[in-house]
């Protein structure tokens, strides 16, 4: 299959706009057998227009990169990836982000799984604003769930560093919802180097 050069763009990303607004319809849809069938016939022929070419991957980190924009978290052209509003601490970050139906485990609640994610991230995030600088890769995290965590509110996660030890930087980090804590979680993150990014970066696929 052919590659061309990434290239971001405000097409791309209205095109992830509007693909997880038509997520949040497809998990919500009352529609009848007939507009279901019309749609998939649709998404089809428009999966098959976007299959080719792909474009080439790399390991470059620059804002209009794609590994920033097609992130599974915050990735601005990812077509179900949660946007937060990431605001820096003086040792972490704040998060704060809205989930919609898509993202339901138990009735009008967020899938556990998803809080996970959240909370990799936020916590990775922070492990940038302390110690050498570069990206981090988890390497253990344990989230206590304390209460119920609803959908179509705001969430706030807040991540911040506890401790460095060379490339080893610990985290710990809350979710509240209205004043309320639901979810806690600490994590071990490991600093790479430039040395480590041809080892750890998986380019074919």
């Amino acid at each position: 299959m052919s590659e061309v050069p990434w290239a971001a763009g405000p097409e791309r990303r209205r095109l992830a706009e509007a693909t997880r607004a038509l997520l949040d319809a497809v998990v919500r849809s009352g529609a009848d057998a007939a507009t279901i069938t019309a749609a998939a016939e649709g998404v089809e022929e428009l999966t098959a227009r976007l299959a080719a070419p792909r474009f080439q991957r790399t390991i470059d980190i620059a804002p209009d990169s794609y590994r920033r924009e097609m992130a599974l978290v915050n990735g601005p052209s990812h077509p179900f990836a949660p946007q937060l509003e990431m605001v820096p601490l003086e040792d972490g970050y704040a998060a704060t982000v809205t989930l919609g139906p898509s993202w339901e485990g138990g009735p009008g609640l967020v899938h556990g799984g998803a809080l996970s994610l959240l909370f990799d991230h936020v916590m990775a995030w922070a492990t940038t604003r302390i110690g050498q600088p570069g990206p981090s890769m988890t390497g253990t995290m344990t989230l206590a769930y304390h209460r119920p965590t609803p959908l179509g509110v705001p969430l706030t996660i807040t991540a911040r560093v506890e401790r460095v030890s060379g490339r080893k930087i610990s985290t710990r980090a809350e979710l509240t919802v209205d004043g309320h804590v639901t979810v806690t979680g600490t994590g071990l993150f490991i600093k790479l180097t430039e040395d480590h990014y041809p080892r750890v970066y998986r380019l074919s696929s």
